[in-house]
C-alpha cells in the first residue's frame, strides 16, 4: 500500500520584517491514485502574518481554511494526473516579528478526524501477583487492640449514662 508524502519548503534567503515569503507544501503519492487530501499548517504567529494560499501543479482545487489564528487546513481536491507528485500548494507570509531570533515558522500536522485502524498488535504476558493468604494481615494486632479499647470505651459511656437516668 502507497503512502502519500508531504512536505514543507521553507523560503531561502535572509528573512526580514516586512519581507512577504512563501512556503511550498510537496506532495508525492507513491504513484496511488488520491482524489483529494487534507493537511494541516501551524505557523507562529507572533512572527508571521497569513496572506493566503495558491495551488501547486498537482491538484486544481485548494480551499485554505483558518482554524485558528495560527493553524490553517488546506483541503485539495481534481488531481492534474492519476498520481500526484509535485507542488501541492504555495502559502504566502507576511514577517511581522518586532525583533530578530530564531523560531519555527512552519510545520505541517494531520488534521483532526477519522484515524485508520489496525489490526491487533502483539500483546505482552499478564503479570502475575500474590494474591493475599487467608487469615493474612500486615497490621492485625493493632487493629485488635484499637477495636477492642474502642468497645471497652462505648460500654463504659453506656453504663455511666444508664447511672445517670435512675
Amino acid at each position: 500500500m502507497a503512502a502519500t508524502q508531504l512536505d514543507l519548503i521553507p523560503p531561502s534567503g535572509s528573512l526580514n520584517r516586512g519581507d512577504t515569503i512563501q512556503f511550498t507544501i510537496t506532495v508525492d503519492t507513491e504513484g496511488a491514485d488520491v482524489p483529494s487530501l487534507q493537511v494541516g499548517i501551524e505557523y507562529d504567529s507572533i512572527a508571521l502574518q497569513y496572506l493566503g494560499t495558491t495551488p501547486g501543479d498537482t491538484y486544481q482545487t485548494i480551499v485554505a481554511t483558518p482554524l485558528d489564528s495560527k493553524r490553517i487546513l488546506i483541503s485539495a481536491s481534481s488531481p492534474v494526473g492519476t498520481s500526484t507528485n509535485g507542488n501541492l500548494a504555495y502559502v504566502d507570509f507576511k514577517i511581522i516579528a518586532t525583533s530578530s531570533g530564531t523560531t519555527e515558522l512552519c510545520t505541517l500536522f494531520v488534521p483532526d478526524g477519522p484515524t485508520p485502524t489496525t489490526g491487533p498488535g502483539p500483546t505482552s504476558a499478564p503479570q502475575i501477583t500474590s494474591l493475599p493468604q487467608t487469615g493474612e494481615s500486615g497490621n492485625g494486632p493493632s487493629v485488635a487492640l484499637f477495636g477492642t479499647a474502642l468497645l471497652l470505651v462505648a460500654g463504659g459511656l453506656f453504663v455511666a449514662g444508664k447511672n445517670r437516668l435512675f
